[in-house]
Parts: C-alpha cells; structure tokens; sequence
C-alpha cells in the first residue's frame, strides 16, 4: 500500500504509527495530496514566470457581520487574504440572502482552512483549493457550510491573484469583461397587492432595468392571480420572471 502511493523511504517513520491504526487511510491521503499539490505547484510556477518573484500569503480571515434591514437583519461574511506583497484578496462566503451561518463559517475558516494557506505560494486558486479540499474532505466533506467558506476563501485567492498579476479575473479565466445584463430581486409575491409590487420595482425599473423576478411562496394558486395583474400593469418591456422558491413538488 504503501508503494502504491509513492512515499520516500525517509518518510516511512512519519507514517508507521498511523499505517498500524484505523487511520492509515487518511495519512496516506494526506500526503498523496501533498505529493500531487507540489506537483502542480512547480507546473504551475513554470508555466507563469512566478518563480523569480513569488508572493506568498501570510493571512486568512473570515469577517462576519450584520446588516439591520427593514424586513429582518441579515448577515454577511466577507473572507480576507493578505499576502507578503501588500496586496489583498477579498471574498463572499453566501448562501443566498447573505449568510445563514456567518459565525460557523468564520470559525472554520480560521480553524480549518486558514492554516493550511499560510505561507503558500500565491500562484493557483486551483491548485490551492486542491490542497484544502484534499486536507479536509474526510473531516469536514464537499458540502454545505464547508463549501461555503471555501467559496469565499477561493473568490479571495481570485482577487489576490488578478491584483499580483495585474488582470481582471474574467482575463484568468479566458474570458473578457464585458456587460452584463441584471435583473431586479425582488419579494414574495403574497407580500403585497399588485400595486405594492409595481412600486416597489419602479426604481429599478426606472433606472434601467430590463427584467423583474417574483417569489412564489406556499399558496401559490393566489399568488398566480396577484403575478397575472402584476404582469398586467407592468410596462410590457420589463421582463418578468418568477421564482419557485422550493415550493414545487412534481404534482405542483
């Protein structure tokens, strides 16, 4: 097994004690992820030119905060990335509306994620998100608040990179920056009388919009009727698009 995994005689001893326990399984991944991160980590720094001039990150941090809104507070949590070169990479941990879990997303930003970036090159998102994906999937998996944190941790590292390499993140992609057309967000539907409706979008609207979305909620059948003399009196340029909001089942 251990062959197969290609570990150097010298590092043999770091393994024996895990290898006789349960737990093997998981230092070997551990350090195949390792093997095949430094891998991409020489590709990729060939590939750039980085070598010569290579930025590291020195800090990674999850900001947490709330917003008291009309309707209800809502939280936000903003990630941060700094390196050695005096630039910073920033980042949104989001679930929808905000985020539901800011202060359980801080936390395993810090505790989990954060110390395995300190004093990485700051060359690949790709490969760096490889390396905390690897490190961490039997313990924390591919899902919900743990691919939420990274979420905003890789849109940081993003960030970070374009600033290092003076592109846009479109042109790290292979894209180009160009316009894009927005639409208004707005309520659920059994919120308000049409009329409620056509006001509330009308700033929007006003200032240029092109496309609207409403939230059909639980009583659907009603909120059909209020979405019809919604589309009725809205100017008939403006797109209107609705939202199912997990209300659907497939007799629905």
């Amino acid at each position: 097994m251990v062959s197969n995994c290609d570990v150097p005689t010298s590092k043999l001893s770091e393994f024996s004690a895990a290898i006789s326990t349960p737990d093997y399984y998981c230092a070997l991944t551990s350090w195949t992820a390792h093997q095949v991160g430094e891998s991409i980590k020489r590709d990729v720094t060939a590939r750039s030119g980085l070598g010569a001039n290579r930025v590291k990150i020195t800090a990674v941090e999850a900001i947490p905060f709330t917003f008291w809104h009309d309707r209800e507070p809502l939280s936000y949590c903003l990630v941060r990335v700094a390196t050695d070169a005096d630039l910073t990479g920033w980042g949104e941990a989001c679930d929808s509306f905000g985020c539901t879990y800011a202060g359980v997303i801080e936390t395993t930003v810090d505790q989990a994620f954060a110390p395995l970036l300190i004093d990485e090159e700051l060359d690949d998102p790709a490969r760096l998100i490889y390396k905390l994906r690897s490190w961490t999937r039997r313990r924390l998996g591919h899902q919900w608040v743990a691919m939420h944190a990274l979420s905003g941790i890789e849109l940081a590292l993003w960030d970070a990179v374009g600033k290092s390499r003076g592109e846009s993140i479109a042109a790290l992609l292979g894209s180009d920056a160009k316009p894009m057309p927005i639409y208004a967000s707005s309520v659920f539907l059994e919120e308000g009388p049409p009329n409620w409706h056509i006001e509330t979008l009308a700033p929007l609207i006003q200032a240029g919009v092109k496309a609207a979305k409403l939230r059909i909620g639980v009583d659907w059948q009603a909120d059909l009727e209020t979405l019809a003399a919604v589309r009725e009196q809205l100017d008939p340029s403006v797109a209107l698009m609705i939202d199912g909001n997990e209300n659907f089942t497939l007799e629905t």
